[in-house]
């Protein structure tokens, strides 16, 4: 008596479970052909329970709830950000410190006038750039369109005067001839708490 071969017993198995799927398959579709309205009836039940979910479907598309966890230390910044100033655009922060003055009061018109100055010297810088040429600030700032002002917003804001219609700059003189108190009075005015302002294009570089 010959030993059936793997490969023989294996074409064997195959052939069995393909006579069940086609038993089982040729029942199914003997009961629908016989049954065509109760099983489109039923068809068209699960299909409107399935779609119930639909009724709380929303969609999502602030990045911060897409891509941060609730608990993130990025989402309690942001929290006590959106409730102390109000929900913002994206924007990118520098953090001046007084050198070699750790945790004292900057709210000094010396202070200020050197941050002003500090300010005018990046505005006014101007880099030469592989393939690009000459780059300067204005070049690389967050605009509104092509040819509209940079957007900066600072706490100098408090000082900005208006030059004309289409320029404006931080008023030096008044920030020099005020005191500590009127400078610390000036930027806890509770009209002007956000750093941010009020408007978008509060300075023109």
């Amino acid at each position: 008596m010959k030993k059936k071969s793997c490969s023989t017993s294996l074409r064997d198995q195959t052939h069995k479970v393909q006579k069940k799927f086609q038993y089982v398959f040729g029942q199914y579709g003997v009961l629908i052909a016989n049954n065509p309205v109760k099983v489109i009836f039923i068809s068209i039940v699960v299909v409107g329970l399935c779609s119930l979910g639909f009724l709380r479907y929303k969609s999502e598309s602030a990045p911060e709830e897409l891509w941060s966890a609730k608990s993130s230390e990025f989402r309690k910044q942001k929290t006590y950000f959106d409730q102390e100033y109000g929900p913002f655009y994206r924007i990118n922060c520098a953090i001046v410190t007084m050198k070699g003055a750790e945790g004292q009061n900057v709210a000094t018109a010396p202070f200020l006038l050197e941050f002003l100055e500090l300010h005018n010297q990046v505005a006014n810088l101007t880099v030469n750039v592989d393939g690009y040429g000459d780059v300067t600030y204005r070049n690389v700032c967050s605009t509104v369109y092509a040819e509209s002002p940079c957007i900066l917003q600072t706490a100098m804001d408090y000082w900005l005067q208006q030059d004309n219609e289409k320029n404006s700059t931080w008023n030096a003189t008044e920030i020099a001839g005020m005191t500590d108190a009127q400078i610390g009075a000036r930027l806890s005015e509770p009209a002007r708490k956000s750093p941010l302002g009020n408007g978008i294009l509060s300075k023109v570089v």
